[in-house]
Formats: C-alpha cells, structure tokens, sequence
C-alpha cells in the first residue's frame, strides 16, 4: 500500500549526519574532474577515437547546417540527435574535436556525480552514504572508461540520473507540477542520447498512474496527485515533440527513436553470429573478419533486393526481418544468444581482455555491487507488497529492466549497463546498508 508520509525532517537524522564536512561534495567532484583529465593525459587518442561516428556526424551538422549523415549529407535518424549537436555546439565555438569531447564528458561526469548525491541522499536520508555513492560514481570503470571516448554513456546517466533525482524530489514535496514537467523533459533528453531511455520513461509514467489510481481507493493512504504522472508524461513529450516533427517531416514516418535498431538486432541474431559464437569456438565480442564478412554480404544482399544503402529507414527495415527469420529458423540458438547477452551485460570485466592487477579490482569492485545489488532485491522480495509503496526507488527498477530488457535482444556488451550504473550504484549501496540496519527503513520518499 502507498505509503504517502513526508521525508523525515532533519529531526530525526543522526546529528553526526546532519553536519557533515560541506567541502567533501566539492571535493568528489574535483576527483572526478582530476580523473577524466588524468586519463585522457594517459590515454589521448582515446578522445577521437571516433567508433560510432558521433564526432563525424557533429561536424557534418556544421558542414550542412542540419542534422545530416557525415557520409552522405543528408539528413539522417541513424544516431540520436542530443550528444552530436552538442559537440557541435562545442566546435562551432572552435574547440578542437579532443577539447570539445573532453569538456563536454567532464561537464556530464560531474552532472552526474551531483546527481546522484542528490537521489541518493533523498533514498538514503544520509549526508554520508549520498556521498559515498558520489565517490562509487567518480570511480567506477565505466563510466571513468566511457567518459573520455566521444560516446553517449556518461551523458545518458547523467541526464537519466538527474530525471530519477528530479522525480524522487518532486514525490517528497507533494508532487510539484513543475518538477514533474522538468522530469519529463529531462527523460526525453536522455532518450534523445539513447532511446532506451523511452522505455523507461514510459514505464516511470504508468507507475506513477498506477500508484496514483490505487492511492485514491486506499481509505488509510493520503492520495497521491493525479497531475504527477501526467505532468510527467506531459515533459516526456513536449521534449521528444522536435524530434517526431522533425522525422515526420523529412521522413514521413513516425519515428521516436532511430534508424539504428535494425543493425543491433541483426548483429546478434543472425546465422553467422549463431554459427562462430553461439555454436562455434569465436569468443565474445564478435570482430575481425567474420564481422566485417558478414556485414559485407548483409549489405550486398539488401542492394541486390533493391534497397539503396543512403535509404535508412528500408536499411533498417530490411535488418529487421532479417532479424527476424534468423530467431524464427533457429529459436534454440536464439535463446542461447539471448543468455549471452545477459551474461555479458553483467559481466564483471571486458570480454577477452587478460588478466592484469587493473581487470582484478574491476571484477572485484563490480561483484560487490553485484552482491549488494542481489542484496537489495531478496531484501524487496522479503518485503513483498509493502516494498511497492516507494516511488523513487521503484523508478530506479524500472529504469533498470529497461535496460537488461532491451539489450536481451540487442547487440549487448558491459557498456550497455554504464547509463544505469549510478542507479544500480545506489540500488547496491540500499542493500548494504539494509544488511548492517535490518530494521531500518530508507528515508526515500514514497508516493
């Protein structure tokens, strides 16, 4: 049953809590700045090491004065929109490529770390503890790894951390409108990094409705608004309202997301993957020649069907029903695949990768969260019905199983997690601190 009781006022914290040393936040964000400039120092070439063509399609933006394709000039929904145009931004100010992805990923690292301070102190009602999981977000190895390489990940968490912050701020003042509506936009702006996040989003919303619903039939709950779910919905979409007008306008179709689904479904659901990795001897990841044969003979074959390769959206059709019949002729080695993938997603370090003092910690440090994070969820299971009561952290698992849902399917490695890796960082740092105070509860607002 929704519990609709106010966060406990500063009363009720420990006094030793309620005065922490107030230069330690600064002092965790000047980590993380000194850690982002430490490793592209380390690792320079890292900074235009350009893999998913983000920098490419930024300057193709200026070149064209549009959203266009760095290939082709023309306007394109193959990556999302929001990181390339802020590159852009960043080189129109003539920054150089490596400047504008470095200030860009430091200003989206310590968005990040304050953010999760902020949800954390909410869920946790501890100075210390929200500070903690600042600290476990300045150092964790992907998101340091994913922060100097021109790539989505760091800011996607960044802006999907604050949107839960925002939300979990909003549940604990009576859900203010505004804040709901500032949720919503913030949501659509880290769909608009990586579309997954719309999953989320959508499931964020009928949460809220669903809570609000059942709140109005509990005699002994206060009901919770019924504004707030539509106010957040409201934000979702006024942000995502440019980029469907946009596609409606130079394609003709309703398009939420991109044009890059196809390839990553086909990727890891097609004969030769099924062939050298998921019956065969090849190691995860799939690269070299057997990756570069397959795309080849994937791309001669929609020509030869007549789809002009410049044409996205029959491109991406046609990897679709690719896709698609490869799972239908072969469900065993799709299910196989599927359980790769969540595997990989969880995995403690960098497939392939030997084994150095470095890939030891990281695998250390990621099987504590692990455990914690194990350790919040039979803790959830214990609680049965009671535990739904709490929106904030509710929305932390959704943003979670849209994740590892998505990427069951999709092309899926450990990156995939570092958008929901602070999320996860606070879920762990949860049922740690339930496992040392059992009979405590989280002072996280509830809705």
């Amino acid at each position: 049953m929704p519990d609709l009781n106010p966060t406990p006022s500063d009363a009720d914290t420990p006094t030793a809590d309620r005065c922490p040393p107030r230069a330690l936040l600064p002092l965790t964000l000047l980590l993380v700045i000194l850690l982002r400039i430490t490793a592209a120092v380390v690792a320079p070439q890292m900074l235009t090491t350009d893999a998913d063509g983000y920098i490419a399609h930024a300057a193709a933006t200026l070149r064209h004065h549009g959203f266009v394709g760095p290939f082709t000039g023309q306007p394109t929904a193959f990556r999302p929109p929001l990181y390339p145009l802020v590159l852009a931004a960043a080189l129109a100010c003539g920054l150089s490529p490596s400047t504008a992805v470095l200030l860009v990923s430091i200003g989206a690292s310590v968005t990040c770390s304050t953010a999760v301070f902020w949800l954390a102190r909410s869920m946790l009602g501890s100075h210390r503890a929200a500070l903690l999981c600042a600290l476990a977000t300045a150092i964790d190895p992907l998101l340091l790894r994913y922060s100097i390489q021109p790539m989505t990940e760091v800011p996607c968490a960044a802006l999907l951390t604050l949107a839960c912050a925002a939300v979990a701020h909003a549940a604990a003042h009576g859900s203010q409108p505004r804040i709901q509506f500032a949720a919503g936009l913030l949501l659509a702006a880290a769909a608009l990094t990586r579309p997954t996040v719309l999953l989320a989003g959508a499931g964020i919303c009928l949460c809220q409705l669903a809570l609000a619903m059942h709140s109005r039939r509990s005699p002994v709950s206060r009901p919770m608004p019924l504004h707030a779910p539509i106010m957040l919905a409201a934000g979702l979409a006024a942000g995502m309202t440019p980029w469907l007008l946009r596609n409606a306008v130079q394609f003709h179709a309703f398009m939420p997301a991109t044009t890059h689904g196809g390839y990553t479904l086909a990727l890891g659901n097609n004969p030769d993957f099924y062939r050298d990795v998921i019956r065969g001897t090849d190691e995860f990841p799939w690269d070299g020649a057997a990756l570069d044969q397959w795309q080849q003979q994937t791309l001669a074959t929609a020509v030869q069907s007549g789809i002009n390769p410049a044409d996205e959206q029959a491109l991406d059709h046609f990897h679709y029903e690719l896709a698609f019949a490869t799972i239908r002729r072969q469900p065993a080695e799709f299910l196989q695949a599927c359980t790769l993938r969540f595997r990989r997603f969880w995995a403690l370090g960098q497939a392939g990768a030997p084994l150095t003092t470095l890939s030891l910690l990281t695998a250390c440090w990621y099987l504590v969260l692990w455990t914690g994070l194990l350790l919040r969820l039979l803790q959830l299971l214990r609680q049965g019905r009671s535990s739904l009561r709490n929106v904030a952290e509710i929305q932390l698992w959704i943003c979670l199983l849209a994740f590892v849902g998505i990427h069951l399917f999709y092309w899926t490695d450990a990156r995939m997690r570092t958008p929901v890796m602070p999320l996860l960082i606070i879920l762990a740092t949860l049922g740690c601190r339930h496992l040392r105070q059992p009979d405590s509860d989280t002072h996280s607002t509830a809705t």
